[in-house]
């Protein structure tokens, strides 16, 4: 292999390392792929561990910050989770409903009950019906979702 490459000059070299570049680059896979399909195989540290890559390296979309605290609502970190979904709802206004939602599950997990009402009064006022009726159904549950409806339109 080494003669082959003395052979070259440094022009050809370039191009062939190039070549090479891109080949190793494409057998590599997308870490937001790899997670999906780790996530859909229930290994949900190894998803956790991908979304992290492919946002360490440089996607930053609702979409996965999602996928992140879900992953770590189900690796049991439920105070990563929280901040997460807490972030996310901060951040992206359409994921808000959502976020909120699942921060009040995480909420529930840490036994701060007072924030997780908060929370799911929240995802109940958004726009998504079906999440609305998610956290209504939270509400009933801990007992305070008719003391709630009273209060809110």
């Amino acid at each position: 292999m080494a003669q082959i490459f003395r052979r070259l000059n440094c022009r050809h070299l370039f191009v062939v390392l190039l070549l090479a570049a891109g080949v190793a680059h494409a057998q590599q896979p997308d870490p937001f792929a790899a997670a999906t399909a780790a996530f859909q195989q229930g290994d949900y540290l190894r998803a956790l561990r991908l979304f992290q890559s492919a946002r360490a390296a440089g996607t930053d979309t609702p979409a996965l910050a999602y996928n992140i605290g879900v992953c770590q609502y189900r690796v049991g970190d439920y105070a990563e989770a929280e901040a997460t979904f807490r972030a996310l709802a901060s951040r992206f206004a359409s994921f808000r409903a959502l976020a909120e939602y699942n921060r009040g599950l995480a909420l529930l997990k840490l036994q701060r009950r007072d924030e997780a009402i908060a929370a799911f009064t929240s995802a109940r006022a958004g726009d998504d019906e079906r999440l609305a009726a998610l956290a209504a159904s939270a509400l009933e549950e801990l007992g305070v979702g008719a003391q709630l409806t009273a209060r809110v339109p």
